[in-house]
């Protein structure tokens, strides 16, 4: 990925080029925690629902912190793919950077 940035950096793609390039690439190979989030809260919900029918309270609180476990995870994995952006970012301005610093040399 690193070749993309500099020949968008070198040859005319200029900043925004580069910013598609390489803030804004696709991240299909990783898996960022929101799938068992939203499992985790599935099988809560389903939990809680039958201690509600059953009478079972012990089940019921065991749904209800398997909820909130699914949202503390996808909270999680939301902050992770933030930071992950603010790095891509923040390479990309470093390699602006040393771009401009090249072309004055």
């Amino acid at each position: 990925m690193l070749a993309n940035r500099s020949v968008a950096l070198r040859y005319g793609g200029g900043l925004l080029k580069a910013f598609m390039i390489w803030v804004l690439r696709p991240k299909a190979h990783k898996r960022d925690g929101t799938d068992m989030s939203t499992t985790d809260k599935a099988k809560g919900k389903i939990k809680e629902a039958l201690g509600g029918l059953t009478g079972n309270d012990d089940l019921r609180a065991e749904g209800q912190a398997q909820q909130h476990k699914g949202h503390h995870l996808a909270q999680a994995a939301e902050a992770r793919a933030v930071a992950e952006k603010h790095e891509r970012e923040a390479e990309l301005f470093e390699y602006e950077e040393r771009y401009r610093q090249e072309l004055l040399y």
